[in-house]
């Protein structure tokens, strides 16, 4: 961990067994960061200072959550911070973060979704999105949004009870594993995969409206880029598996898929789409 301010200045944060996958800031404590790792495991480290200026990262909380890789990591908008893991091993799980750390699996889980026939990689939590057929009570749900292989799967999820709504999205049209999902206007979701394009979806019927095509090997993650002070998303940027580091302007420019309805197996799924 580098300090921005001081260039020489590092600090290492060494708790895991394995490879780090996901690493979050704790919207409840600045001096906190959250990761996950293939071990298993979800680590707490706080950033302390009480033995020198530069400080120190030390784990003040871990738990396992999954048998497998955890993939991905965000924390609910809520006063008691609950935990959201996606996992290899194709489960989304809400944890308890003021549980004693000695206590059981079982006792710390709040809420447990297993039926992902495969790895869930990524979560995206937005209030952005608005959809009028499935209204959210912004007090208290956001939209969730999980990647499984070539799907996103959409739903609103309770910050305080980590329930999951009963009405669902579904985006299907990327042919391998996607990467990166995020809601970048209130009508519209973004996604990048392996298939090497990124897809600009109406997040409402799950219509996607552009398909380009922006490396020649797989887009491993993607950031978006705002205007200051308006909101308004103007640049798309993505890392490859060539190493490179590509800039795009939005909105996307590109054909319109011909896009088939869809089936695809996720929980909870409602309807299909009309073209």
């Amino acid at each position: 961990v580098n300090d921005l301010r001081a260039p020489d200045s590092q600090v290492s944060v060494a708790h895991h067994k394995e490879s780090i996958n996901a690493l979050v800031s704790d919207p409840l404590n600045d001096n906190n960061i959250i990761t996950g790792a293939d071990d298993g495991c979800i680590y707490v480290h706080t950033y302390d200072t009480t033995e020198s200026s530069i400080g120190k990262w030390r784990g003040i909380d871990n738990f396992m959550v999954s048998s497998g890789t955890v993939n991905d990591i965000v924390v609910l908008p809520t006063a008691n911070g609950l935990y959201v893991s996606a996992s290899e091993e194709g489960s989304i799980r809400v944890w308890n973060r003021d549980a004693k750390q000695d206590c059981q699996m079982e006792d710390r889980v709040v809420q447990s979704y297993d039926e992902f026939e495969s790895a869930v990689n990524h979560l995206h939590i937005t209030q952005k999105l608005s959809i009028p057929a499935m209204p959210l009570n912004y007090n208290k749900q956001s939209w969730l949004f999980a990647a499984s292989a070539e799907y996103v799967f959409g739903t609103s999820i309770n910050h305080e009870t980590g329930a999951l709504g009963e009405e669902n999205l579904a985006y299907g049209l990327h042919t391998d594993y996607v990467r990166g999902v995020e809601a970048i206007t209130d009508s519209l979701l973004l996604t990048v995969s392996d298939d090497c394009t990124a897809v600009m979806w109406e997040a409402a019927s799950g219509r996607p409206l552009v398909q380009a095509k922006l490396h020649e090997q797989m887009i491993m993650a993607m950031a978006i880029g705002y205007a200051n002070g308006t909101g308004t998303p103007t640049t798309l940027f993505t890392g490859s598996e060539d190493g490179s580091i590509s800039m795009w302007n939005l909105p996307l420019e590109g054909p319109t898929p011909n896009h088939q309805s869809n089936t695809a197996a996720f929980p909870r799924q409602t309807g299909e789409w009309e073209e």
